[in-house]
């Protein structure tokens, strides 16, 4: 069928903070509190700007790095693994620094970190004028309390429980404004990076950080996809498919393997599982891909959003292991923590306290960087292997902005700390910069 309807271009950024354990600081005490700058001298920067327009900073206890904006799936992914650089070089001079972490919840299980997600959309969801605002709501939290499925991180709680996701299963309202209070599963803060006001910003916190680029992609890609849906206004099976009570079905989703085969109700008083949820979306999705020009790199997506979900399934009914799976954080996860306890002969309930201790080193290690287990797979190209930008193109990255604005905003402020005697910048933010006195 001959599409008819283009597609917007979207702009794609991702926010992860970086956890650390330290040794020889007074108890309470940050050994960020003993850096005056994250940034090396010699990266070129502007304050917390960098040359490639991303933004690295200190944001309380933890070292953030925020991606420049990107116009495509293979651009963030590349982008975020070069934050994972820019993190280990952050920490690198600090001797008191043990562990560097990617992953969205503290190594006791007590406390969660940024893991955010930014889409540019013209879809509304924050004005309380719009007579569609809950029904758009829902239809976000729909997605966001099901995708865990396949985008989540996993972790052990301190009862031993294994959860699939990090964030959802601490979400704590269904939509706010708040960021580390009262954790909502849609976010409301109403911070639109476009000074010309023609696009919102979709700003995601529910999220994992991910290892997996496959995962990270998917994460962005189904998301981007459910927002075309929205912002195209198409709905050709009737709201039948929206959970009724969304919150309650990601704390649940997210809490733990078995639930994959639970069922929870939808607006028409029937019951669904979370693939089956996921399914209806990517039948949607599907189905709009016929009559829109959705972009390359979201058909692609597409694709593998039907075979993960066939993975999943036959995974939960009859037991088969699709290597598809080893791509989702959370199965890894757990397939290095099994694997290592089996190495270490790691024997419960006979030994507890072995069992125990042995289960959170391979739980932890898997997202320690850089030596990390699931770092390692990566590298080895053991797993993780779809999609996985090479190490070039993530070396570029630490240098190199991507197209559109962020390229701008990187080669100013390249040029600003090289040639300071020609080039002057005074400010700098996401939405413009004062160069020579005047903003561009």
């Amino acid at each position: 069928m001959t599409k008819e309807m283009p597609s917007a271009q979207r702009v794609y950024g991702s926010e992860v903070e970086y956890s650390y354990t330290q040794r020889g600081v007074e108890a309470g005490c940050s050994a960020l509190t003993t850096v005056a700058s994250l940034i090396p001298r010699t990266m070129p920067h502007i304050g917390d700007f960098l040359g490639n327009g991303g933004r690295l900073y200190k944001d309380l206890d933890l070292v953030e790095y925020a991606t420049p904006e990107c116009l495509s799936l293979d651009e963030l992914v590349i982008h975020e693994l070069a934050g994972e650089n820019f993190a280990l070089q952050a920490f690198g001079g600090i001797e008191e620094i043990q562990t560097v972490h990617k992953r969205a919840i503290d190594t006791v299980g007590k406390f969660t970190y940024g893991a955010h997600e930014n889409y540019s959309t013209t879809l509304d969801v924050w004005s309380s004028a719009n007579p569609d605002r809950l029904r758009r709501i829902q239809k976000l939290a729909t997605h966001f309390a099901t995708r865990t499925i396949y985008t989540g991180a996993g972790y052990f709680s301190p009862e031993g429980v294994y959860h699939l996701g990090q964030k959802t299963s601490r979400v704590q309202s269904l939509s706010g404004i708040e960021t580390t209070r009262f954790k909502p599963l849609v976010n409301l803060r109403n911070e639109p990076h476009d000074g010309s006001g023609s696009t919102k910003r979709l700003h995601v916190t529910s999220g994992d950080a991910n290892i997996s680029p496959w995962a990270i992609r998917m994460k962005f890609g189904t998301t981007s996809l459910v927002l075309r849906l929205l912002e195209h206004e198409l709905d050709w099976i009737g709201q039948n498919w929206l959970l009724k009570k969304p919150l309650e079905v990601a704390v649940n989703v997210a809490g733990g393997v078995d639930n994959l085969k639970a069922v929870y109700e939808i607006n028409d008083g029937s019951y669904a599982s979370a693939i089956s949820i996921q399914r209806s979306l990517f039948n949607k999705c599907l189905a709009m891909a016929e009559i829109i020009a959705i972009p390359d790199h979201e058909r692609e997506v597409l694709n593998e959003w039907g075979r993960v979900l066939d993975a999943l399934d036959q995974y939960i009914t009859v037991g088969v292991e699709d290597p598809l799976l080893m791509q989702i954080d959370w199965y890894a996860r757990l397939k290095v923590v099994k694997n290592g306890l089996d190495r270490s002969r790691s024997n419960f309930p006979r030994d507890r306290k072995k069992y125990e201790r042995d289960r959170k080193k391979y739980e932890i290690g898997y997202d320690m960087l850089p030596n990390g287990v699931g770092f390692g797979l990566r590298r080895k190209g053991r797993v993780f292997s779809a999609h996985t930008p090479t190490d070039q193109q993530v070396e570029d990255a630490l240098s190199e902005p991507p197209e559109g604005r962020a390229k701008l905003r990187g080669r100013l402020v390249t040029s600003a700390y090289e040639d300071s005697d020609h080039y002057y910048v005074s400010s700098v933010n996401w939405g413009q910069l004062s160069v020579n006195g005047r903003r561009v």
